[in-house]
């Protein structure tokens, strides 16, 4: 058993329980619970309300921040059971979305509770099976002083419920392949989304819609001949709203020597566009909805040359590039002045990483690792 406490400046106060235990049955359990609540800064500066009306630009008792979050896992045998609730309450100090300054009633509610059973067993030492079930719900509430004018207190709320499952299948049917084969899915059950103003009361979003997807996919690891490994892979995906995705995978392993890796890594991956993204709309007050919006991709390429300095060290060299393609971001359409979610941006990255590591028996490690990047905006 654990207890921990916190105090801070601020008014801020944490705390921690935690209980785990192995039973001789073989069954494990670990138990915790975590508290916290913090006033946060009495007054912060904004110069952008730097005006008598707005209190000089000074804001007040308005930066508050509590949660709380209690976790469980269970295991016996191949069964792990994991649950989590968490709850988070914050303050919004600065005025967003053309709430009022300096007042303390714009705050924001996030809530998830999930359960998550998987069981994985090793048949055998020739199939190795893992079979996953989920539950998630997640809820939001936004409380939003809005100088719209009047003056109105505007409610903003969106709830998430999904569940889903994945079952992998790991084989090993002749000595120089390995395979993988898995299947996934998942239901959007509730994809809910409203705002209204409460006096006098009217009614702005109040949209709801569900959704689905699935996927499959199949990995290869070939050995070549004794140092060479070629591991190629490929994940097929389908949305009933978004429609089809593929997504490739390449890696070729190269150890010439008992210490000495080189690998050449590709790899494809992409994002739907969740619910937010895509039919938002708070009746023209901020921001609007655009259901034409589609996945985001990337493509990524890296190089890399992997040492062992004699029994403690590694070290590698590492040259990298990634691709992204209608990356999803939020502008201001110049039309109307609202804000609106488009596949407008293409980013291309590049960059090497150094590192060093070293390990030892009685548990110390030490790493250094530096990173160069360039980043550019098309």
């Amino acid at each position: 058993m654990e207890i921990s406490g916190e105090a801070g400046s601020l008014e801020t106060y944490k705390g921690r329980l935690s209980y785990g235990n192995k039973f001789q049955n073989g069954m494990e359990l670990l138990i915790s619970g975590s508290a916290y609540d913090s006033q946060g800064k009495g007054r912060l500066f904004y110069k952008e309300f730097n005006d008598p009306a707005t209190n000089n630009g000074i804001a007040e008792n308005t930066d508050g921040d509590k949660y709380e979050s209690f976790f469980t896992k269970l295991s016996f045998h191949d069964f792990t059971l994991h649950s989590g609730y968490s709850y988070r309450e914050k303050r919004i100090p600065t005025a967003s979305y053309g709430t009022v300054f300096n007042s303390s009633g714009t705050y924001t509610v996030d809530e998830w509770r999930y359960i998550d059973l998987k069981y994985e067993h090793d048949f055998s030492k020739k199939i190795d099976v893992m079979a996953r079930l989920y539950y998630d719900r997640y809820y939001y509430f936004g409380d939003y002083l809005i100088n719209r004018p009047p003056v109105t207190q505007n409610k903003d709320s969106a709830t998430g419920e999904w569940w889903g499952g994945e079952l992998k299948f790991a084989a090993k049917p002749v000595k120089t392949h390995k395979l993988i084969l898995g299947f996934e899915y998942r239901d959007n059950l509730t994809q809910d989304q409203g705002n209204y103003d409460e006096s006098p009361y009217s009614s702005i979003l109040n949209y709801s819609t569900e959704s689905n997807n699935r996927g499959v996919y199949l990995q290869d690891e070939i050995s070549i001949i004794k140092d060479l490994i070629l591991n190629l892979g490929l994940r097929y995906d389908y949305s009933n709203v978004f429609g089809e995705n593929t997504s490739p995978r390449l890696a070729l392993i190269y150890s010439p020597l008992k210490k000495t890796t080189f690998k050449l890594l590709y790899g494809a991956a992409f994002r739907y566009p969740n619910a937010y993204e895509l039919y938002y709309d708070d009746g023209g007050t901020t921001q609007k909805a655009n259901t034409n919006l589609k996945a985001e991709e990337i493509q990524t390429y890296e190089a890399v040359y992997e040492q062992y300095l004699g029994e403690h060290f590694r070290s590698s060299v590492s040259y990298f590039q990634y691709n992204i393609n209608d990356l999803i971001s939020q502008e201001t359409d110049p039309a109307d002045g609202l804000l609106v979610f488009r596949n407008v941006e293409e980013i291309k990255a590049k960059g090497t990483e150094l590192e060093m590591e070293g390990v030892w028996a009685n548990g110390l490690q030490v790493q250094a690792s530096y990173t160069y990047q360039e980043t550019e905006n098309n």
